[in-house]
């Protein structure tokens, strides 16, 4: 006997079908439940203690920062030093010659 070539469909689903229903409702309703929960906990713990902790912060004495060591009206450090100018390829090889020897 040939098979039908239409989609048969049920206009009432069955007790099975019910039951899927009810099982999908219910995992629904339990999933916001969890996350209800969960976002209770956060502002009835989490939230308290962050105020105190920004409480805490602002009324606690701050350490006061150090002078700056007082130098004589403010001249500019001038580090001294002998300078020359390195090419790329005598720098490259100063680079693998520290790879190499391990330093």
């Amino acid at each position: 006997m040939p098979q039908p070539l239409y989609f048969r469909f049920r206009s009432r689903p069955g007790l099975t079908g019910w039951a899927r229903i009810l099982i999908v409702l219910g995992s629904l309703i339990a999933l916001a439940l969890i996350i209800g929960l969960i976002a209770v906990g956060i502002l009835l713990f989490v939230m308290p203690v962050l105020a105190l902790t920004a409480l805490a912060y602002y009324l606690l004495p701050k350490r006061r920062p150090r002078p700056a060591p007082s130098s004589p009206a403010q001249q500019p450090v001038i580090i001294d030093g002998e300078f020359r100018v390195v090419d790329a390829h005598e720098r490259d090889a100063a680079v693998l010659d520290d790879r190499t020897t391990g330093q």
